[in-house]
């Protein structure tokens, strides 16, 4: 069985494509319960056309403007809780372009396909943490 690489580029930040409301936002008491302070890796997979990052982070940047809070860091408030920062005027998305030495077809869309075939830590970016304890709602890799 043969195992692929994937070559990241650099990380960048995808802004909103317009000004948003600079606000910090509560989450519900359901964010607050430390158990379900996690985040999620997912994979999706889709056919694409020509450029896919560039179009992608277009239409990442437009859907920011009505969905603002994914543009912005999950901190903790002076009381402990947290809450959706967005008031730091350099919010966005983390999106990292990535390239396989393979195809999609080659590994059948990663329908049935061993795990192994390109580990999940290649495909899936790492979650950027800064020293204030912010952590982005979002972060992509194409």
């Amino acid at each position: 069985m043969k195992r692929f690489s994937v070559t990241r580029n650099t990380s960048e930040l995808v802004s909103p494509s317009e000004p948003t409301p600079s606000v910090c936002l509560p989450l519900s008491a359901i964010d607050n319960t430390p158990h379900l302070n996690r985040y999620f890796e997912m994979l999706k997979v889709y056919r694409h056309g020509h450029d896919p990052a560039k179009v992608i982070k277009e239409a990442i940047s437009k859907t920011l403007v009505p969905y603002y809070p994914v543009a912005g860091n999950v901190r903790r408030s002076e009381r402990g809780e947290l809450e959706i920062d967005c008031s730091t005027g350099n919010g966005g998305v983390c999106f990292v372009e990535g390239s396989a030495d393979c195809t999609l077809e080659d590994v059948n869309y990663f329908v049935d396909q061993p795990p192994l075939l390109i580990p999940m830590e290649q495909l899936v970016p790492s979650t950027p943490i800064d020293q204030e304890l912010r952590k982005p709602v979002l972060s992509l890799q194409p």
